[in-house]
């Protein structure tokens, strides 16, 4: 008899059972998936208001360069007097993609003095320089208006490089206002963007966002993309008309060629006369008839680095030859599904542990009960042992 109350008492445990353990884990899962996507949007609004900080930064020192040059971007100034506008024109003579987009924003090295604001905090494809001499599209994560006109204050000077308009391998000028579909890529901001326009202030934008003013741009924007260069097919689209707003080429002293000769093109071409228009060096004919940007006798002597940085004897294009190839084709792994949707990789693993979690608990039950089913029945061993 004592025995048999031994062997029935029941004795206590202090430990975690397995479910219990199970159920403190699936609340902390619980909770963390609860809690993560909360401290990851506060994040990328974090990145979004740098972002916009530093677009901010670059919008003054367009305007200070501006303000040196006739109301002039580097776009719209010759490389002799620290401007890029050779490199804008050969933009449109190029089939293919292009690599010196940098020029731009390395124009600008004086008023911006750390490269380090051309870098999004949300761009981690694209690393921060040290400096402006060693320098190139890999630093930047901005485009630049090609045609941006100080006059236009509504046209786009600059903003986040995850635009396109779709085409296979990647276009290096994206041209917006002509009808083809321009959309925000996942890269940066979650199909965002933020668009820094002419007057210097910074808009966050959407896909539907994405078009140009009614007053105050031009009719068409054309997006100079800091492309780098890839294994894929790059793109065999033909180069792109100038937009009707780009300035006029330099032309060189009358006495410098001889009469009925050509211009000679900021590639080292040659154009045949008539094909580029003389005049001033970057008068725009329409809205700044008359204007000049050389500079006068008393140029601030700091602004010599600039123009050493930005004057070049011939343009490295660098352009990637067309294929007619058929793109290829890559299947999308379980990794790259995983990385590109991280918030559905911790539901997945937080139901498979709430699965886990039903099919123990179940199973504990059934044995629970099947053991009170032994115990009350007449021929268990308790019952015969009395």
């Amino acid at each position: 008899m004592q025995g048999h109350r031994k062997s029935g008492a029941k004795i206590k445990r202090d430990a975690f059972t397995l479910v219990e353990l199970l159920v403190v884990v699936a609340i902390i899962g619980i909770l963390a998936g609860l809690l993560l996507p909360v401290l990851a949007r506060a994040k990328m609004k974090a990145q979004q208001i740098q972002c916009v900080a530093n677009l901010k930064q670059v919008g003054t020192a367009f305007q200070i360069f501006a303000h040196d040059h006739n109301s002039l971007f580097p776009m719209e100034v010759s490389t002799n007097d620290g401007g890029t506008l050779e490199f804008v024109l050969s933009s449109y003579l190029i089939s293919g993609q292009f690599y010196f987009q940098y020029r731009h924003f390395q124009a600008l090295s004086n008023e911006l003095a750390v490269p380090k604001l051309l870098v999004c905090p949300s761009d981690h494809d694209r690393i921060v320089a040290s400096n402006f001499q060693n320098f190139d599209n890999v630093n930047i994560s901005y485009f630049v208006g090609a045609n941006a006109d100080y006059s236009l204050p509504n046209s786009m000077l600059a903003g986040d490089r995850n635009i396109t308009n779709g085409v296979w391998g990647g276009q290096t000028i994206v041209r917006l206002g002509d009808g083809t579909a321009v959309y925000w890529t996942g890269d940066m901001h979650q199909f965002r963007g933020n668009i820094l326009f002419a007057d210097s202030h910074v808009d966050e934008l959407t896909t539907a966002g994405l078009v140009l003013a009614s007053y105050g741009a031009p009719s068409v924007m054309d997006l100079v993309t800091p492309i780098l260069k890839s294994s894929s097919p790059p793109s065999s689209a033909p180069p792109l008309t100038p937009p009707p707003n780009l300035p006029a080429p330099p032309s060189p002293p009358a006495s410098s060629r001889p009469a009925g000769a050509g211009t000679a093109s900021s590639t080292g071409g040659y154009a045949p006369p008539g094909s580029m228009s003389s005049g001033s060096t970057t008068a725009r004919s329409s809205s700044r008839a008359g204007s000049s940007t050389q500079m006068t006798g008393g140029t601030d002597s700091g602004r010599s680095t600039s123009n050493n940085l930005a004057r070049t004897k011939a343009v490295q294009t660098n352009a990637v030859p067309a294929t007619n190839a058929p793109p290829a084709v890559l299947a999308e792994t379980p990794a790259d599904l995983i990385h590109r949707n991280g918030h559905l990789a911790w539901w997945f693993w937080l139901w498979l542990l709430l699965m886990l979690l039903a099919v123990e608990g179940t199973r504990r039950y059934y044995l629970r009960l099947r053991q009170e089913q032994k115990n009350r029945s007449p021929w268990s061993r308790s019952h015969l042992g009395r």
